[in-house]
Formats: C-alpha cells, sequence, structure tokens
C-alpha cells in the first residue's frame, strides 16, 4: 500500500497508521513539516512608515515573511535575502533615494 499526501501546515506531527484494528508497527510516526520557500506575494508588511515618516528621522516597516501556504517563514537566510525597499514620490512618480538599515 501506498499513502501520499501534501502538507500544507508547518509543524510537527504524529503519523498514525492504522491496518483494520490495529497500528501497524512503530506507529504513530513523528513527522516535522518546514515552511516552504518564502512566497512575498503572501508576507505582510506593517509598521508605521508604510503610511507616516518625517523627514530625517528614522522610520521602520516590519515584512513578516510567509510561504505559499501561508506559513510564516522564520528561515535565517531571509534575512540574507537581498530585499530592496524603495520609495517613489507620489506627485513626482519619481524614485526616491533611501537609507536602508543593515538590521
Amino acid at each position: 500500500y501506498r499513502v501520499v499526501y501534501t502538507a500544507t501546515k508547518s509543524g510537527t506531527y504524529d503519523i498514525s497508521v492504522v491496518f483494520g484494528a490495529s497500528g501497524i508497527n512503530q506507529s504513530p510516526f513523528r513527522m516535522v513539516t518546514q515552511p516552504a520557500r518564502r512566497h512575498l506575494a503572501k508576507s505582510v508588511p506593517t509598521g508605521v512608515g508604510l503610511s507616516l515618516a518625517t523627514a530625517g528621522v528614522l522610520s521602520s516597516v516590519t515584512i513578516t515573511v510567509k510561504d505559499r501556504h501561508d506559513n510564516w517563514q522564520p528561515d535565517p537566510s531571509v534575512v540574507e535575502a537581498g530585499i530592496q525597499f524603495g520609495l517613489t514620490d507620489a506627485v513626482t512618480l519619481q524614485p526616491t533615494a533611501v537609507v536602508q538599515d543593515a538590521a
């Protein structure tokens, strides 16, 4: 017998395999599902810096990176992903210089 499944929620699960009235040898099995690759279309930006900032004063935006199944993506490589942040003047439609904090 072959069972095929697709896990979409990250976490730790116990998989029980029952045949007839009893579980098979070594059941349940511990399974860890990790988040899929980051999917920026599902990621969520938050912070006052999205709608209000003062010239010359540090403002911030937090991006909660998620995978395509809406799982939080805690992978440390996200920090090294090279996510770029840019501003465009809403009146002139010209790009504006941004000093980006490396933190």
